[in-house]
């Protein structure tokens, strides 16, 4: 019976050794994963001129649709389509967003060029001097 007990305790001691390992090494794991995370959101905040936390900015502070600057019926736009595997996403307003679908940025504004020339002329003067990656986009289909 002491054998036993004994037995019970030194497998329980391993035991709670082994999940304490686990627990620190899972720990270490999820810090390099938000570390490389948000590394990943910061460089995509650059790159596109977007913030992934607009939702938590408050209401006093208005948003602006990227693609036209319209304040008017603010959502959120996925710059790639959700259907399409994408996540980003940027403040459009309803008028855009409902355009633009599931287009490709490039495809739509192509579009737009071709069949609401004043939407299109919008968008190009509210992206005129700005160097994010939408606004290069819409430069080069302007250019085209």
């Amino acid at each position: 019976m002491l054998i036993e007990k004994l037995v019970q305790r030194v497998m329980s001691h391993k035991m709670d050794e082994q999940i304490r390992r686990i627990k620190e090494f899972a720990k270490t794991d999820v810090k390099q994963i938000k570390t490389l995370a948000a590394e990943v959101v910061r460089q995509a905040e650059e790159d596109w001129g977007i913030a992934f936390n607009s939702e938590l900015k408050s209401d006093s502070m208005k948003e602006s649709c990227t693609y036209c600057g319209s304040q008017v019926s603010i959502q959120q736009d996925h710059i790639i389509a959700k259907s399409k595997g994408g996540v980003a996403t940027t403040p459009a307003c309803k008028a855009c967003n409902t355009s633009k679908g599931d287009k490709p940025l490039m495809t739509w504004f192509r579009w737009l060029r071709i069949n609401d020339a004043s939407r299109w002329k919008k968008i190009v003067a509210h992206n005129h001097g700005k160097k994010s990656v939408i606004a290069s986009k819409i430069h080069l289909v302007r250019d085209e």
